[in-house]
């Protein structure tokens, strides 16, 4: 188990308990941690911790939508982060989306 503080955004310090399992495991989901932790600023976030128990709030939802549509080029509601509240969840939705979009494309033959 990790017991890495972190310093949260009040500006005390924490302490994680991801394990390797935790970790974020493929493109989209290290790409949301690195858009989580920056904007919640702490280290490490695991793929599973909440974005209310993480220090999250509504402005804080709001920034982390505008990155993940710069990012991803999604665009997600802000009840989206709310229900899904983790990077695994929100990743499998990005995914989906783009599944969806790539899926859709090829029935209407713009892609071969």
């Amino acid at each position: 188990m990790d017991n890495t503080p972190f310093q949260s955004r009040s500006g005390h310090h924490a302490f994680t308990t991801n394990t390797a399992h935790d970790l974020p495991q493929g493109e989209i989901e290290e790409e949301l941690a690195r858009i989580w932790s920056e904007t919640l600023k702490i280290f490490p976030i695991g793929r599973n911790d909440g974005f209310l128990e993480s220090g999250g709030d509504s402005l804080l939802a709001t920034a982390v939508l505008h990155k993940i549509q710069d990012v991803f080029g999604v665009e997600l509601s802000l009840r989206t982060i709310f229900e899904l509240q983790t990077i695994r969840a929100l990743a499998e939705a990005i995914d989906d989306i783009y599944t969806g979009t790539i899926g859709n494309a090829m029935e209407a033959g713009t892609i071969n």
